[in-house]
């Protein structure tokens, strides 16, 4: 909401990140910021503040962060590129492409896999139970062993104990991570590959330059990052817990606001599909 007015846009976009970082009221100990418009002349990228609760070490815009449920926009445009080659429809149904063991799962859990679309998962509208964000429960249980390597197979299921379903698929709105990871099976599934090199060459990584963006411990990390942004819960510093707690499609990429920045111009510019 705040305007540019006659100022320099760089000068401004820096005051728009001092301020929001310094306003006690938003909590915040550190922000980094990319701001790109070719059309418009601007090319920002800065940060402010710190990269730990600390308040130790100087926050750089270059250091890579876990983007969290910013992987589901990744997930959702590398869908697409699927069905964009022909390998998919969206009116598909999941059991299509997912194992007979999750296929069973779902069953057991009150769910019909068959009456489950690709467009419902993507679009939140397939019923299924949020096993990370539907109640307190699974992050409770993942902090008694934060060492815990967490399958696929095993948050699926944790949804169906934890939760019933929503309603049928496409008759309620309800966001779930449940319906990402089985996305995540189904690029596998129809990519022949693990999901890590899936995303990779259905979204482009490497030509378009995105060279600080990986799927964090299902393939190397690049050489050369700066050391990962801390991360938190609250005030639980989790930055060393084993990141399968949020991996398999609803999260899992790790990125800079650099590399976001060139996604989101890329995507909405011709240079993916």
């Amino acid at each position: 909401n705040k305007k540019i007015g006659n100022e320099k846009p760089t000068h401004s976009l820096q005051q728009i990140l001092e301020e929001e970082c310094c306003a006690s009221k938003n909590g915040f100990v550190g922000m980094s910021l990319t701001v790109v418009s070719p059309d418009l002349g601007i090319d920002f990228s800065n940060a402010i503040g710190y990269n730990n609760l600390e308040q130790k070490d100087t926050l750089s815009v270059a250091q890579p962060f876990r983007i969290a449920s910013l992987t589901k926009v990744f997930v959702a445009t590398a869908i697409l590129r699927l069905y964009e080659q022909g390998k998919l429809a969206l009116h598909d149904p999941i059991s299509k492409f997912i194992s007979p063991q999750h296929i069973s799962i779902l069953k057991k859990g009150g769910y019909d896999p068959d009456g489950i679309t690709i467009r419902h998962c993507l679009t939140h509208s397939s019923g299924l139970y949020d096993y990370a964000e539907g109640g307190p429960e699974y992050i409770k249980e993942a902090s008694k062993d934060p060492n815990k390597r967490w399958t696929r197979t095993e948050q699926l299921q944790f949804a169906m104990d934890n939760g019933k379903p929503q309603g049928l698929p496409g008759e309620v709105e309800h966001y779930s991570d449940t319906g990402y990871v089985l996305l995540g099976e189904i690029i596998e599934e129809r990519t022949a590959s693990g999901l890590a090199e899936g995303l990779r060459q259905l979204l482009k990584f490497d030509a378009l330059g995105m060279s600080a963006t990986y799927l964090e411990s299902l393939e190397p990390r690049p050489s050369g990052l700066l050391p990962n942004v801390r991360r938190y819960m609250g005030t639980i510093d989790a930055s060393d817990w084993d990141n399968s707690i949020d991996l398999y499609g609803g999260g899992g990429l790790v990125s800079t606001t650099g590399d976001l920045t060139i996604f989101l111009q890329s995507l909405f510019n011709g240079k993916i599909f």
